[in-house]
C-alpha cells in the first residue's frame, strides 16, 4: 500500500501550473483551461445571461489570463484571480451592449447612484459634462477591489450574492467594498466641489438584492 501511494504523480496545484505557464508551456495553461472553463462558462452565462456572449466573454477571459500570467501572484487563489478577470470581461461587454454613465448624486449620502437615461438640459450640458467626467475619473481611480464590485452594484445592477459568486468573495466583503467605494467617491466630488459637504460616513449600505 505505502509503494504504491509513493508511487503515484501528485497533481500539480494552480498556481505550480501558473508558474509554469510562465516559461511559455502551453500545455501547462492549457490544464488550468481544462479546469476551469466550464466554471468560468458558468459564471460569464450568469453575469451576461446570453449563451454566445458568455461563450465570448470566456475566451477573452482566457486570452487576458493568458498574457497577463506574469502577474499572477501564486499567493493568492489562482481561481480568484481568474474569475476576477472573466468579471471584468462581462463588465466590459455590458457597458459596450447596454452604455450607461453613472451619477452620483446628492442621494449618494444615502448611498443611491442612478444611471443617467436623459440628456440633460441644455442650459446644464456643459456642467452636466464636467460632472460626468469628474465622475468617471473619480471611478477610474478606485483600486480594482473596490471599483468591479461598484460597477457590478451599481452600474450593472447584480445582486450582492451574484458579485461575491462572481469575485470569489464572501458576501460581508462585497457589501463592505461597494460602501467604502460610494464613500471615496461621495469624498473625491465633495472636494472637487460638485457634492455638499455631508460626511459620507454616514451613507447607508444601499438595497439588499
Amino acid at each position: 500500500m505505502c509503494g504504491e501511494a509513493t508511487g503515484r504523480k501528485e497533481r500539480p496545484t494552480d498556481a505550480q501550473l501558473a508558474l509554469v505557464s510562465r516559461t511559455g508551456d502551453l500545455a501547462a495553461f492549457e490544464e488550468l483551461v481544462t479546469r476551469y472553463q466550464r466554471r468560468v462558462f458558468g459564471l460569464c452565462y450568469r453575469l451576461l445571461g446570453r449563451y454566445h456572449d458568455a461563450e465570448d466573454a470566456s475566451q477573452e477571459a482566457f486570452l487576458r489570463a493568458y498574457r497577463a500570467r506574469s502577474l499572477y501572484d501564486p499567493a493568492r487563489p489562482f481561481d480568484r484571480w481568474l474569475f476576477t478577470i472573466a468579471a471584468n470581461c462581462c463588465v466590459s461587454m455590458l457597458r459596450r451592449r447596454r452604455p450607461k454613465p453613472v451619477e452620483v448624486t446628492e442621494e449618494s449620502a444615502e448611498g443611491k447612484v442612478r444611471s443617467v437615461t436623459s440628456p440633460p438640459d441644455p442650459a446644464e450640458e456643459a456642467e452636466g459634462k464636467e460632472f460626468a467626467q469628474a465622475v468617471s475619473r473619480a471611478i477610474a481611480g478606485l483600486e480594482d477591489i473596490y471599483r468591479l464590485p461598484f460597477l457590478l452594484f451599481h452600474q450593472e445592477e447584480l445582486a450582492y450574492a451574484d458579485i461575491a459568486q462572481a469575485l470569489g468573495l464572501p458576501l460581508g466583503t462585497v457589501k463592505s467594498r461597494v460602501h467604502r467605494a460610494r464613500a471615496r467617491l461621495y469624498d473625491q466630488l465633495t472636494c472637487a466641489g460638485f457634492l455638499p459637504a455631508t460626511s459620507s460616513a454616514q451613507s447607508k449600505e444601499g438595497p439588499n438584492r
